[in-house]
């Protein structure tokens, strides 16, 4: 809320002086927000709502009305003189419609209306839709009937019309600085995806000759670039230093590199002459403007140093919050290696002891109304750390008398369900309910906590809320216990954890073949923005990073007390490597094939988009790992992206061997148990060269049906089998202890003759 007040003061300053209008200035532009990035949004039951979110970026001015647009339709079973959605912005209502139902045409329908401008903060905002759907007389009776819904389309959102404010360095806030412009242009997505060609809204741009200095300057840059959560991949340029001059007016972005890499780019004479004065050891961060009208301006920083030593103080001051914003000048001469506070240190470590709700919540907690209700807090274990023996929440609480049986509370620790609460017709009274909270959560940046509701209070009419009636309180000592231990990883089923070792990727380590090209560039850059994006509120990223290759191994302080991302082609692990590491998957030297365990399967078996990733223990350190990361001819481009960032192909993954290619085809293997097939076979069977992914499925489907059909068939021959050996036996037995009997009889002597 700072920065538009001080912004507006600094532009009408400059024109007072100026005594002439600026054209630009008045100028206006618009952009759509959406409330969602799925393609819809689906309202089911009596009484559901929704918050959205969105954020409005700080270097803009509305100007105005702004234009909301909703675009929903509506089951045509609902009472269209009850059903209403009512709409509210920052905790105001804004309007309230009745929804189509009996007797109304099918298909979407359009609103349209405005809000001033004065509704709206540079920043977050919230809209909370609020529904009341009915479909029978029987008031309160439609929770789960599928024909009581209201869907919101997408098109659903606010039409910002905005000037652009006059841009002025400001360090502190970056990478928010850098990166506000795609919020701009969150229309341009879908699902989270492209929804066609994204524009780079953000560059970094590195020397050509990239040592591992600078390679680790820009995978800390592109870690902080995802910070902000919405940056989609494609608004990310990576490139070189050659690109400036022409990429300065187009993008905002980030200069990397030594002193001696800036010759014959076009910087300001400021940052320049700053520059040529740096010693040795000494680093410098700069932040400048490009251009003078608002509409074009760009805002780039310059993260540079004398030598390698210098580049990595000033890179890392880049990657902390906390010296970011104790920089005194700009630019800015970073003359001393930057250091994590006793206080920030803190936020990588688990709390001690309990965290109540009075912490957590601020009080007590209370949920009203009738049917689903939910609220959602954040809690404290950091990444690095899962929950271990004897965490548990204990809750001190008491509900309204007169609630139906089938009412009950719901808790989830970071989306795992714990054991549901029932609550019954008696209330009021405070109870104290205890809940085990299962071993092996891991911490992450944020972590949840949602309490869920179901209260029912028989018949009663939905246009009252009847909050009185139907509620369940927590109290304020209510309490949450974690018992925290250090995350423990031991296959692929956690490889979205293996760089999240260190809240502040102080434990990350990312290697890169010497040789890489600007595609394995991206998939590092892919790679970086991910692990940002998941430590959205860390102050500080220090992520570690080398190049390496045959002849020039990494060095050991790079590796030790790391887990590791190996990028390269599989021939190029071994380069990284040790040679006692144990991999099953190598190349075979002077083949063109690959020696999967101990079967030679040639090149032209395999896809050549496929991408394999293997799981291994740390020969550099213990309780550490390694993931390798290749194909066969190269890293593998946007597939291996998938395989390092898409959460729907790593909760695929597990085991030590696992593949994906670029149909979406996915394997994995365990070579540390038995398996009914071989790896080669597994690979070969589950990713077959020429299928598409359906006619793989298909073939696997039909593979199954005959191994369950032979299983079955073996298992009813060996049972009829055991049952003939059976009899047999038992008739064997009976035979003997008949023979035995008679021998017994003939044996025995004569009464007469005794």
């Amino acid at each position: 809320m700072f920065i538009r007040p001080f912004a507006a003061l600094l532009v009408a300053s400059m024109l007072s002086v100026a005594q002439t209008p600026d054209p630009a200035r008045n100028q206006s532009a618009t952009a759509f927000v959406p409330f969602f990035k799925t393609t819809e949004h689906k309202f089911s039951g009596p009484l559901p709502s929704a918050e959205f979110f969105f954020q409005i970026p700080q270097h803009i001015e509305l100007v105005g009305n702004q234009q909301f647009t909703i675009r929903f339709r509506a089951s045509q079973l609902l009472i269209p003189d009850i059903s209403t959605a009512t709409i509210e912005l920052n905790g105001s209502p804004v309007t309230s419609i009745r929804l189509p139902g009996k007797d109304s045409e099918a298909g979407s329908q359009t609103l349209g209306f405005s809000v001033p401008a004065e509704a709206l903060v540079n920043g977050w905002n919230k809209v909370l839709v609020k529904c009341l759907m009915q479909t029978t007389d029987v008031h309160c009776r439609d929770v789960d009937n599928p024909a009581c819904w209201f869907v919101l389309e997408r098109g659903t959102g606010l039409t910002l019309s905005y000037k652009r404010m006059k841009l002025f360095p400001e360090l502190a806030r970056f990478p928010a600085s850098v990166t506000e412009e795609q919020l701009l242009r969150q229309d341009e997505l879908v699902d989270g995806f492209p929804a066609g060609r994204i524009r780079p809204v953000a560059a970094l741009l590195m020397p050509k000759q990239l040592n591992s200095t600078a390679f680790r300057a820009f995978v800390i840059a592109a870690s902080r670039l995802g910070q902000p959560g919405y940056l989609p991949v494609p608004a990310l340029r990576v490139g070189t230093l050659d690109e400036w001059n022409r990429q300065s007016g187009e993008t905002n972005g980030i200069l990397l590199g030594l002193t001696s890499d800036l010759e014959g780019l076009d910087l300001p004479a400021e940052t320049r002459a700053a520059a040529g004065t740096l010693k040795p050891a000494e680093g410098m961060l700069a932040e400048f403007i490009t251009g003078e009208d608002p509409a074009s301006q760009r805002r780039w920083i310059l993260v540079c140093g004398s030598d390698g030593e210098g580049l990595t103080k000033a890179v890392l001051a880049l990657g902390s919050s906390d010296a970011l914003g104790t920089a005194p000048v700009n630019p800015w001469v970073v003359r001393e290696t930057p250091q994590v506070s006793a206080l920030t240190e803190r936020q990588a470590l688990p709390a001690a002891g309990t965290q109540s709700f009075e912490n957590l919540v601020g009080g007590r907690l209370t949920l009203k109304g009738i049917f689903r209700n939910r609220a959602s807090f954040a809690w404290t274990l950091p990444p690095g750390f899962e929950t271990g023996p004897g965490s548990e929440l204990l809750l001190e609480m008491a509900h309204a008398s007169g609630l139906d049986s089938n009412s009950a509370v719901q808790i989830d620790v970071n989306d795992r369900m714990l054991q549901g609460i029932p609550l019954g017709k008696t209330g009021e009274q405070r109870k104290l309910v205890r809940l085990g909270i299962p071993e092996g959560i891991p911490g992450r940046s944020p972590n949840s906590l949602l309490v869920s509701s179901y209260l029912d209070i028989g018949t009663t009419d939905c246009g009252h809320r009847n909050e009185e009636r139907a509620w369940v309180e927590f109290a304020a000592s209510s309490f949450l216990t974690i018992a925290p231990r250090p995350l423990t990883i031991n296959g692929l089923d956690r490889m979205d954890l293996v760089l999240l070792r260190d809240a502040f990727l102080r434990r990350a380590c990312i290697l890169l073949p010497k040789s890489f090209t600007a595609e394995d560039l991206k998939v590092v850059g892919d790679l970086a923005l991910s692990l940002g994006k998941s430590l959205a509120a860390m102050p500080v990223l220090w992520p570690r990073a080398a190049l390496y290759s045959a002849g020039e191994p990494v060095s050991p302080s790079v590796l030790e007390n790391a887990s590791v991302i190996l990028l390269g082609r599989v021939g190029d692990w071994r380069q990284a490597l040790p040679k006692e590491a144990l991999l099953s998957i190598n190349a075979v030297p002077g083949k063109d094939a690959l020696l999967l365990q101990n079967t030679e399967v040639p090149f032209d078996q395999l896809p050549a988009s496929l991408v394999f990733a293997q799981f291994l223990k740390s020969p550099w350190s213990a309780d550490n790992c390694v993931v390798a990361v290749g194909g066969a001819g190269g890293i593998g481009g946007p597939v291996a992206s998938r395989l390092l960032t898409d959460p729907e192909v790593l909760a695929k993954l597990a085991g030590t061997v696992a593949g994906l290619d670029k149909k979406g085809r996915v394997f994995q293997y365990d070579v540390r148990t038995a398996n009914a097939q071989s790896l080669s076979e597994s690979v070969l069977s589950r990713i077959p060269k020429g299928m598409s992914a359906a006619e793989t499925e298909e073939k696997l489907d039909m593979e199954e049906r005959v191994r369950s059909y032979l299983t079955t068939r073996n298992l009813v021959i060996a049972g009829v089998v055991l049952l003939v050996v059976l009899m047999l036996i038992r008739t064997q037995v009976r035979l003997m202890k008949i023979k035995a009997e008679l021998r017994r009889k003939n044996t025995k002597p004569d009464s007469k003759d005794a």
